[in-house]
């Protein structure tokens, strides 16, 4: 246990089994707040250089206002300590808990800050576990519109990614990105920061597929020209059902035919030397 934490639990008279969130949670509202009406006059300190406690009337105002500001840690279970999970927490929490800025803590990072501006925000506690339903749902529509953005990786990922951003630069271009996004996963935390009312991935998706999917075509093509014939009947029935048994298109039928029989007659040079 660091020296602030002592210094926290000796000020407010707190058990030694104290939970880490309650400590870190006296220290973000105290942080913003002036709690006037909990500091005494100087104290002097104990014989380990400790504060003295606080009078019982104020420890006791303070335990009163943990039991109304904590939510049930249940309620706060879905928070993990994943670096994604939190910066998005942490673009989205002052729209949900909004507060005065607390600055840096001594060790308050990651998801002890998330939980700390939770905790100390002055909401009452049932709106504080209405909005963290609302939150954890958005992540959980995240999570799963993560199988949406999936279709960028693989093949051609790259191209993909150059797609989103042309997509971008068209249709939102507020949100385009500071820097190139050049694989899956750079598109997925972009979108992250953004808000879902913003962009619909699936649209996005079908729109970057589709444009995806027309480039590799064009390319495909090159070097080809279209033409056409006329076929008898007889004949271009018997073309559909040799397509149809091969699974293949008629164009790609009489290419494979015309290469073969061209296999044949080049054999003969006075015909074709």
């Amino acid at each position: 246990m660091g020296r602030y934490d002592e210094y926290i639990k000796a000020t407010w008279g707190l058990s030694a089994n104290a939970g880490q969130r309650v400590i870190n949670f006296i220290s973000v509202y105290w942080s913003i707040n002036p709690m006037q009406s909990f500091v005494a006059e100087e104290r002097p300190p104990s014989r380990n250089g400790l504060p003295m406690p606080l009078p019982k009337e104020q420890q006791q105002q303070m335990r009163q206002l943990i039991s109304s500001m904590l939510v049930p840690a249940r309620e706060l279970s879905w928070i993990k300590k994943d670096a994604r999970q939190l910066n998005w927490i942490a673009f989205r929490i002052n729209g949900l808990f909004p507060i005065k800025q607390f600055g840096t803590i001594e060790k308050i990072i990651g998801k002890d800050k998330i939980i700390a501006q939770i905790d100390a925000c002055s909401l009452e506690k049932e709106i504080k576990i209405k909005n963290l339903k609302v939150m954890h749902d958005a992540w959980k529509n995240t999570q799963a519109e993560d199988k949406i953005m999936n279709r960028l990786k693989g093949n051609d990922e790259k191209l993909k990614c150059q797609l989103v951003m042309e997509w971008i630069k068209k249709k939102k271009p507020n949100l385009l990105p500071n820097k190139a996004l050049n694989n899956a996963n750079d598109v997925i935390l972009h979108f992250d920061r953004i808000e879902f009312v913003e962009i619909d991935k699936k649209s996005c998706m079908n729109s970057i597929m589709g444009a995806y999917n027309k480039k590799v075509s064009r390319s495909k093509k090159q070097g080809e020209k279209q033409c056409c014939i006329s076929l008898p009947l007889k004949t271009l029935d018997q073309l559909n059902r040799m397509v149809e048994n091969e699974k293949s298109s008629q164009a790609e039928l009489i290419k494979n035919l015309i290469e073969k029989e061209w296999v044949v007659r080049s054999r003969r040079p006075d015909l074709y030397g």
